[in-house]
């Protein structure tokens, strides 16, 4: 098994590939939301309590006027919902604060201004690990811009995990498995039956995570979860991808580029179903983006935004079903701009989304009349894809009213 130590060194091979959850949005002039650590942009954003580490949010809003903008900090359960801690608990320093005056872009056909902040900085410190939503907004905390999730950690046990075929028989040539054994090292877990609480995602994908997962057995202080069969994930596809850093050079993916109404037009060539196929091999973002232009100095300012055009081949349209473009793109949420049309004529799913320059993983999801996802119906499912698993260890101290989070684990199905 690999044993996951959490050394300096071991953090920055590992910080590319872990956990980014859902964001939420509620001003549509909102683009391009990054939340990652400090000099790792492809990173995920955690990082170990006190120890001077920082995470660096970036975004745009479209619009050539600076605002005046501020943001705090709530914490939250293993889910995502706030908890009961009130902020001075959490919060040293200052709970409300300005973020900097924002750049305008330069040189471009959309205009906007982008912001960046840096924290834990001199104005805020945050005193507990666990999940936390950082909170944007331009008048009162009630009427927020968007809102952003991160993870402080503890590192307080070992994870040694592995990824193998899933077990059961009928689920071999779809299905991944996930083996883990946590050793505490810092900290005693009295009763690790109630007391702790893991969470498991693939590909920092939200949606995707497992939870309510006891151990097996606890041995010598040792929590082991190596059940047969039962922690278990769908292998899905690897993702499309498409490439518009630059344009003046049309990329593989990219059928079109042209300036329509003073904007920016990329036409993408039509995908094609892939459920059905023989798994094929890709190099991706495991449904990431990199943003920026590489035609221009300054990436965060001077990249251009674009109206991406997307369309798939479809002989009909899925029955009591929606289809849904999906991934870091449309900040891992559904939503009516994520949604495609069916057009009977041409026999294609189609939709555009306002992107600034980078590149960008994605892939078509259905969703039918009851919230039930699926992943396979369009891109096919394999137990060879290369995913990235994410384990968070988080345990409630008896007596505490929240949940501190004493580990973070990262497990590749296949080395890249």
């Amino acid at each position: 098994m690999k044993n996951i130590k959490f050394n300096a060194l071991l953090i920055i091979l590992l910080s590319a590939s872990y956990i980014k959850a859902q964001i939420q949005v509620y001003d549509s002039s909102v683009k391009s939301i990054q939340l990652y650590r400090e000099g790792f942009v492809l990173s995920k954003p955690w990082i170990r309590l006190h120890t001077g580490e920082h995470l660096k949010l970036e975004f745009d809003i479209l619009n050539d006027e600076e605002e005046s903008l501020y943001y705090t900090f709530i914490h939250c359960d293993a889910m995502g919902q706030q908890d009961e801690l009130e902020k001075y608990q959490y919060i040293e320093n200052f709970t409300e604060n300005e973020i900097e005056a924002g750049e305008p872009s330069f040189q471009v056909k959309q205009d906007y201004m982008h912001y960046t902040l840096l924290f834990p900085n001199e104005d805020v410190h945050l005193t507990k690990s666990g999940n936390y939503k950082i909170i944007v907004y331009a008048g009162d905390e009630e009427h927020p811009l968007f809102e952003c999730p991160f993870w402080i950690v503890e590192q307080k046990v070992n994870i040694d995990a592995q990824v193998i075929a899933c077990t059961l028989s009928g689920e071999r040539n779809r299905k991944q498995e996930i083996r883990f054994e946590v050793t505490p090292t810092l900290v005693s877990i009295l009763n690790p039956y109630d007391d702790v609480q893991v969470v498991i995602m693939q590909n920092g994908d939200w949606h995707s995570r497992l939870t309510g997962i006891r151990p097996k057995t606890v041995t010598g202080g040792k929590l082991n979860y190596e059940y047969d069969g039962r922690i278990c994930m769908d292998g899905h596809n690897e993702f499309r991808q498409f490439n518009t850093k630059s344009l003046f050079t049309q990329t593989e993916k990219v059928n079109r580029i042209y300036v329509k109404h003073d904007s920016v037009q990329v036409s993408l060539f039509p995908d094609d179903t892939r459920n059905g196929l023989a798994y094929f091999k890709t190099d991706d973002l495991n449904g990431e983006c990199y943003i920026g232009s590489q035609d221009r100095t300054e990436k965060t300012t001077e990249s251009e935004y674009v109206s991406v055009h997307f369309s798939l081949h479809s002989a009909y349209p899925v029955q009591d079903g929606d289809v849904y473009l999906y991934g870091a793109l449309t900040q891992w949420n559904l939503s009516e701009a994520a949604k495609m049309k069916y057009d009977f004529q041409s026999h294609r799913y189609y939709n555009s989304l306002y992107l600034k320059q980078g590149i960008y993983d994605y892939e078509y999801i259905v969703v039918d009349r009851n919230g039930n996802w699926d992943y396979s119906y369009f891109e096919g499912n394999h137990a060879e894809t290369q995913n990235q698993y994410t384990i968070l260890v988080y345990y409630q101290k008896p007596g505490e009213f929240y949940q501190s989070l004493i580990g973070i684990g990262s497990v590749e199905s296949y080395e890249k």
